[in-house]
């Protein structure tokens, strides 16, 4: 039996409703969701008790999880970015740090009222420039004390473009900072933008992975494919997370195929679960 367990991003799923997003993503075959914590899913700083509620009771109806709590983006408070990772925790305005971390605080409790183990966030774009790294420092004190209180992890993913984009600096920070919620949203695809071996990666974070993010890429171009459809050698990522005992989820990230989301998943799902019956016969 296989130990990987699948789940599926609600981001590919931005022209339907959250619950709808639950639905499919359930009878696509998944474990579980990624909860985009943004508009048009939940906005953190708005959602109810009752809205909690209702959708922790749609979860448990259709045996879904929660991987993963995704705040990378807020076009919740700005959209002076298409991508929408503005405000960050570098920007040198302090008002727009504050509204940063408030924004994820408020993810870390949504986090922790609907069941995940971690939240996904983005340290944000940004040239060297004194202070940097001690505005960001700050930051994530004040968001992991809040995460400690929560018992969520805090997982920072690196993005092709943004302060952070590879796994060294990553890693490097994590160790700086020396708390032991924060770690990585490993984002594989990312890693091959890059131009890191997956695998290796995956042996480098060993222990500071809170979750996976899962997408093909073909010739380091940065646009998320279905498995299957690039160059990554999932495989060997298989191998090297069963090398370092990976128990969190895998979470399929495609969000391009927004027109027809759930087909990208199912074959992205039944690629990546041929691989793991081809080793395992």
């Amino acid at each position: 039996m296989s130990p990987f367990r699948f789940a599926y991003s609600s981001n590919a799923y931005t022209r339907v409703p959250l619950e709808r997003a639950i639905d499919e993503i359930a009878d696509a075959g998944f474990d579980a969701i990624e909860i985009l914590a943004d508009v048009p899913h939940v906005d953190p700083r708005k959602v109810t008790a009752r809205r909690v509620e209702r959708l922790a009771a749609r979860l448990q109806g259709r045996r879904l999880k929660v991987s993963n709590v995704n705040a990378n983006t807020n076009l919740a408070i700005s959209r002076r970015e298409a991508e929408g990772f503005r405000p960050s925790l570098v920007d040198p305005d302090a008002g727009d740090r504050r509204r940063r971390v408030d924004y994820i605080r408020r993810a870390i409790d949504f986090a922790a009222d609907i069941g995940s183990a971690n939240v996904a966030i983005s340290v944000g774009r940004a040239a060297p420039e004194p202070g940097l790294e001690d505005r960001l420092r700050r930051g994530l004190e004040s968001v992991l004390a809040h995460a400690d209180r929560r018992r969520v992890d805090v997982g920072i993913e690196y993005e092709p473009g943004h302060w952070i984009e590879s796994s060294g600096p990553l890693l490097a920070l994590v160790r700086a900072v020396g708390h032991p919620r924060l770690g990585a949203n490993l984002d594989i695809g990312h890693a091959v933008c890059a131009g890191e071996s997956a695998p290796a990666v995956v042996r480098r974070l060993a222990g500071r992975i809170w979750n996976l993010h899962f997408e093909d890429i073909r010739g380091r171009v940065h646009r998320h494919l279905v498995p299957g459809r690039g160059d990554i050698d999932f495989a060997a990522v298989f191998r090297a997370l069963r090398s370092i005992d990976y128990r969190r989820f895998v979470t399929l990230e495609l969000y391009p195929y927004k027109s027809r989301p759930t087909w990208a998943g199912r074959r992205g799902l039944e690629h990546l679960r041929r691989l793991l019956a081809t080793r395992n016969s």
